[in-house]
């Protein structure tokens, strides 16, 4: 039976309006997160153990962009991540995110694929 477990995922974005969430468990589609007082965007998913790919879709209110553009920026936050493709991963085993912060930094999409066969399946 696989293990289905609630993980939370944090921005820290107080400048901004609003953001959303959007990964490989979407299908890339937006899931909304809720904004706190302290300025942290939160949204909490039910996933199975793997490895997802995601980043994060803020309101910007930054001069670098139109006002309150749409802009997708990687979780500054995450350990893994695919500079090449702009995303970041998480991973989820034992219904726990797996943290490391080894040598993963750069990984393409063949190479993701290649991870997730030798060390999930």
């Amino acid at each position: 039976m696989e293990m289905v477990s609630l993980i939370e995922f944090t921005l820290f974005a107080p400048g901004n309006e609003g953001a959303a969430l959007i990964g490989s468990f979407s299908e890339w589609k937006e899931i909304s997160m809720v904004k706190s007082e302290d300025g942290y965007f939160h949204a909490q998913l039910k996933l199975k153990d793997g490895i997802y790919q995601y980043k994060f879709r803020v309101q910007s209110q930054s001069p670098k962009f139109e006002n309150d553009e749409w802009v997708d920026v990687i979780d500054p936050n995450a350990t893994d991540i695919n500079e090449t493709e702009k995303f970041s991963m998480v991973r989820i085993k034992n219904g726990q995110r797996i943290i490391h912060t080894y040598g993963m930094r750069v990984f393409g999409t063949l190479q993701f694929h290649r991870f997730v066969e030798k060390h999930l399946n």
